[in-house]
This record gives structure tokens, sequence and C-alpha cells, in this order.
């Protein structure tokens, strides 16, 4: 499993927060993906890809109406969503 960071400007773009940004170790509005992949020693391949939704955002109807995020789309920790991907990738 792995977490990336997107560096992004501004703070109204979806889903973005404050996050540590790549290697930088630095605080920056980000976008987060938990992603899963399978690997070997030839290849990786991405199968499973998730934004990350903050509680903030998750808990701001305003923000999500005008991002546009499903009502189905709901607040879950980054290891919340690993787990689903790994047992969906079983």
């Amino acid at each position: 499993m792995t977490t990336p960071a997107f560096p992004k400007r501004g703070s109204t773009r979806l889903v973005c927060h404050t996050s540590t940004a790549g290697s930088s170790a630095r605080q920056a509005n980000c976008q987060v993906a938990v992603t899963l992949s399978l690997a070997n020693r030839h290849a990786s391949l991405p199968v499973a890809y998730r934004l990350y939704l903050p509680k903030a955002w998750a808990e701001d109807d305003d923000r999500r109406a005008k991002a546009g995020v499903p009502e189905e789309i709901t607040f879950k920790t980054k290891p919340q969503i690993a787990l689903e991907q790994i047992r969906w990738g079983v």
C-alpha cells in the first residue's frame, strides 16, 4: 500500500488538505491517494486507487456538493481504505 501525495495550490480543489508532500517532508496542500499494486521483480502494476477524503471534507456538505463528492463516499482512514483494497485484491 502506498499513499502518494500530489501537491496542489489553493484549498478548494477536490479533497485538498494539508499533508506532507512527497519526500520533502514539508507541509503543503495536497490530494492524497491510497493505492494497491501487484509487483514482481520485473514490474509493478497498480490495481486499486482511491483519493483519501479527509474527515473535514466528509463532514462539510457545502464543500462536498461544490466538488461533486457522491453521498456514498464516506470518511475512512487510510488504513481502512488499504484493507478494503487488499480484501478486494485477494
